[in-house]
């Protein structure tokens, strides 16, 4: 059965909407919004609805100058993009009025925002189970809830409605919510890569091969690896065989677990070569997780990502864990498949740009397997572009089933 979910912004710092409604209009009537159902012909509807913002106090910690998708309001007001998401995703059952949100603190007039009607009111709370106060007399439609159970049953798997016990409410399919506020390249990826309406991935393993240099000019040496990912809890470890020359192996670890990086190198599994820790690691090894995410896209969704649009079919993911915050840009093509993932990452003690390349990206072995199998990660020095992997993916398995 899905998830529901209470639909309403984000909690960073923004604008709000004033308590009055814009002058020079005709009265708007904001009961029939709460309704459900389609406005009736006799409400007059201004062209624009004019709202206010309430001024930007620098007291306020809940203010900022960010203008969020969905701002509450008497009538419900989505951005342009948010109503393109959601009808992307599905949704069909949002009248949509023109508007335009006056800044009082420099006159500024934003016209890329939607008053909504949501079409669908649903009786849906399990009030056995909700905690909840319910206000003096019928219908019950203003519901106070400090914990509110969704019946599936009764929500019959609708994408988006208006909740009927608190008309304030908004609920959301899990299957909206987890596309519906992403940007576009992102929202691709997850159809092409097949994960959308399906449960999300908690444990992978991959089977890898490639070569790698330790510097520029290095001789090439050859390594197979496997690494186990968990996506709820966010961590990895990854063993590798490395092939330094004839008769000498390498065996290296690279652990990230509970917000913390690890790597350790020994010869021959004996004598210690490297033994790296430290905020630094910490963080390299949190964008290594947040790049490789391309391989277990249902991780995308996971609550410790925030996406936002950074140019035409670019996406900029920051992962917030265990006290570490990072930031990378994937790049995607038209039809959803991952090109790149490019961050701020440390080597060893200096932050240099980190690229990752995919290199079968035309989407013939997404086709044939799933997933992008060949990948190429290099170092952008001040000296020129340095290229130090080359990695195959021979054998993926997500939660103990193997893709082919």
């Amino acid at each position: 059965m899905p998830t529901y979910y209470l639909f309403g912004r984000n909690s960073d710092p923004g604008r709000w909407i004033g308590t009055r409604q814009g002058t020079n209009q005709p009265r708007v009537d904001w009961y029939y919004w709460r309704k459900g159902s389609f406005l009736p012909k006799t409400e007059k509807i201004p062209d624009p609805v004019l709202f206010t913002l309430k001024p930007m106090s620098p007291y306020a910690s809940d203010h900022s100058p960010y203008m969020p998708s969905f701002l509450g309001a008497a009538i419900p007001l989505f951005s342009d993009e948010l109503v393109e998401a959601l009808q992307k995703c599905g949704v069909d059952n949002l009248e949509v009025y023109n508007c335009e949100i006056s800044d009082p603190d420099n006159g500024y007039v934003y016209k890329s925002y939607k008053a909504v009607n949501i079409i669908g009111l649903v009786a849906a709370a399990d009030m056995g189970k909700s905690n909840a106060t319910i206000h003096n007399g019928p219908p019950i439609i203003d519901v106070d809830f400090d914990g509110l159970v969704i019946d599936e049953e009764e929500a019959n798997n609708h994408l988006f409605f208006g909740l009927a016990e608190s008309t304030n409410g908004i609920m959301v399919h899990e299957k909206v919510r987890d596309l519906s506020l992403l940007p576009s390249g992102v929202r691709h990826w997850l159809r092409r890569s097949g994960v959308v309406g399906k449960p999300r991935v908690s444990v992978v393993k991959l089977r890898q091969r490639g070569r790698l240099q330790t510097e520029p000019g290095a001789s090439w040496m050859d390594f197979q690896a496997t690494q186990w990912i968990s996506t709820k809890t966010p961590g990895f470890v990854w063993f590798a065989d490395v092939t330094a020359y004839p008769g000498a192996f390498l065996y290296g670890r690279d652990k990230y677990q509970a917000g913390r990086g690890a790597m350790t190198i020994s010869l021959l599994s004996l004598v210690p070569v490297v033994d790296a820790t430290g905020p630094k690691v910490d963080q390299a090894s949190l964008l290594r997780f947040l790049g490789e995410m391309a391989l277990y896209p249902s991780a995308a969704v996971e609550p410790y990502v925030r996406w936002e649009e950074a140019g035409e079919n670019a996406a900029r993911a920051t992962m917030t864990y265990g006290g570490v915050t990072a930031t990378g840009v994937f790049q995607f093509d038209d039809v959803g498949n991952v090109l790149s993932f490019e961050a701020r990452r440390y080597r060893e003690s200096e932050l240099e740009d980190w690229l990752v390349e995919a290199k079968d990206a035309d989407g013939r072995d997404v086709e044939k397997r799933g997933y992008v199998a060949r990948w190429d990660v290099s170092w952008r020095l001040d000296a020129g572009d340095w290229t130090w992997l080359e990695l195959e993916i021979y054998d993926v398995t997500y939660d103990g089933e193997r893709l082919r």
